[in-house]
């Protein structure tokens, strides 16, 4: 069963932690190119150093970032804390749709469950690639640098009363993006203890960060083969750095990821347009700009999307026809019919053409139409959210959603602490 466990994690020691908005970063894997040589560039010390790591002279990026990690341990940019610690950390944010939102968190280290263990559930497929990635840095630096993102089903709702009462003496800042945090560095025994008690037993489903998760699982399992798998590093290394929130959170939300699709070669979008249009419902929406769209598909049927071709200016809601019967709850969420019916069966793409770049992933949906403006993009399709009860039925079925099923608002930074199990 879960159970959550404090620790002496590592953070920005007291020279440091009056600027974190400026150290901090998000997750890597939302961090474009551009954004990443303006964060390093901003800063010496900026956790993007570590996650997205240059090569360095070493010509190895992982060790490039092993060397910073040790140098900053020990010029003391990174202090480790002196007692087991719980860290409770808050986001207050503007909504998309409005609205002011606070969202907590608790940050803590998590067992690595058995594989047939199903306390802790992922709701997402992932590639081969990023785990790679990330298994490496994890071996080469030793350490956990970014928290899993988890959701405690809390049916009850106390984990959400506990984690959102008043607390004192926390460090608060805005970060560059706006976002309020609140961190509350919680060492009391006794007070471990009930945060402890609280989240022992819970199902804890993935929200982000599935890839993290199975590099930790690689992570130990590789280190268990060379070490031994009675060995104390090992048995640090099966614990997984992560931040949980209350699926009763109010201030918890999921966005849509939109699609855009590219590099088709010798594809004639006029004669896709009017195929699906033979087997679908295609219906126009002339005039009509991204927020009235969105507005709309909010209340079209399931397996509706927006959708705009580069050869045309305005943009259709296009409704999928009732597939074969299924009893899997998979196969009734509008992404997985978007990926199996559209863009697999009659576009091609297969998970290796999406790995390839051809798929596009969006948060934003003006940012996603803007790709086929350009002409960067033929297609786009504009999703709505996969509400919460689609992704409770999918997790406890054991299944899993198309990579990028969901967006979980907003993301949980990399830099407040990390786990170094080679301590």
């Amino acid at each position: 069963m879960a159970t959550l466990h404090p620790f002496r994690g590592w953070r920005y020691g007291p020279s440091h932690k009056g600027r974190l908005e400026q150290l901090i970063s998000p997750p890597y894997d939302v961090i474009s190119e551009s954004r990443r040589r303006e964060m390093a560039a901003a800063d010496p010390h900026g956790f993007v150093h570590l996650i997205l790591p240059e090569e360095g002279r070493e010509g190895d990026r992982y060790r490039h970032a092993a060397g910073l990690l040790r140098a900053w341990q020990n010029e003391g940019v990174l202090v480790e804390d002196e007692r087991p610690a719980f860290t409770l950390h808050r986001q207050t944010y503007d909504h998309p749709e409005g609205g002011r939102r606070t969202r907590s968190g608790l940050i803590g280290l998590l067992p690595l469950p058995a594989a047939h263990d199903t306390t802790v559930r992922p709701h997402e497929h992932t590639m081969h690639g990023p785990r790679d990635d990330r298994r490496r840095l994890m071996v080469a630096t030793s350490c956990q640098l970014s928290p899993v993102f988890l959701l405690a089903a809390d049916e009850d709702g106390a984990i959400a009363r506990l984690l959102n009462r008043s607390w004192s003496e926390s460090l608060s800042f805005n970060d560059t993006d706006g976002i309020r945090h609140e961190v509350e560095i919680i060492d009391d025994a006794q007070m471990n203890q009930e945060l402890q008690s609280a989240f022992a037993g819970t199902t804890l489903v993935i929200a982000d960060g599935h890839h993290r998760y199975e590099s930790a699982r690689a992570c130990r399992d590789q280190l268990a083969a060379r070490q031994g798998a009675d060995d104390a590093m090992v048995a640090r290394a099966g614990l997984v750095l992560a931040e949980v929130v209350s699926m009763a959170s109010p201030g918890l939300s999921v966005l849509a990821f939109h699609r855009t699709v590219r590099d088709l070669a010798g594809f004639d979008l006029q004669g896709w347009r009017d195929r699906l249009a033979s087997r679908h419902r295609l219906e126009p929406m002339s005039g009509v700009e991204i927020p009235d769209l969105m507005e709309h598909l909010a209340t079209a049927p399931r397996g509706s999307f927006g959708l705009a071709l580069a050869t045309e200016p305005h943009l259709y809601i296009l409704t999928m026809a009732e597939g074969e019967a299924s009893d899997s709850p998979v196969d009734h969420l509008d992404v997985a019919r978007l990926h199996g019916t559209i863009l697999a069966a009659e576009l091609g793409l297969d998970e290796e053409a999406v790995a390839a770049g051809k798929v596009g992933f969006h948060r934003d949906a003006v940012a996603a139409l803007a790709e086929v403006r350009a002409g960067r993009s033929q297609v786009a399709f504009l999703l709505r959210p996969t509400p919460m009860e689609d992704l409770l039925k999918v997790t406890a079925a054991g299944l899993r959603m198309p990579q990028k099923s969901t967006n979980f608002y907003p993301k949980v930074p990399a830099g407040l602490v990390l786990h170094n199990f080679a301590a």
